[in-house]
């Protein structure tokens, strides 16, 4: 698994696309079956921290839409891709 800062991933933006390239570079040797990102709701503290800081990072404006997840349909989804995979 790979963590990524809540918020990263929204239905506007995706910044863990560069993350997720990176995790499948140092995974080369490895045999990848697929990957799952899911947003994930941000401790309001954070967001508070972070956008005081000179510059905020790139999720910030996203952060909010992250409340409430992972929900139902993020785990939903997370086990049809599951029950999806065939290991050989």
């Amino acid at each position: 698994p790979m963590w990524v800062p809540p918020g990263w991933r929204s239905a506007k933006t995706d910044n863990t696309a560069p993350l997720m390239a990176a995790a499948k570079a140092l995974a080369s040797g490895a045999n990848v079956v697929g990957t799952y990102s899911c947003q994930g709701e941000v401790n309001p503290k954070v967001i508070k921290t972070a956008a005081a800081k000179p510059e905020p990072p790139p999720w910030l404006p996203d952060a909010p839409e992250a409340k409430g997840h992972p929900d139902e349909n993020d785990l939903a989804e997370l086990r049809h891709l599951l029950a999806a995979i065939v290991i050989p």
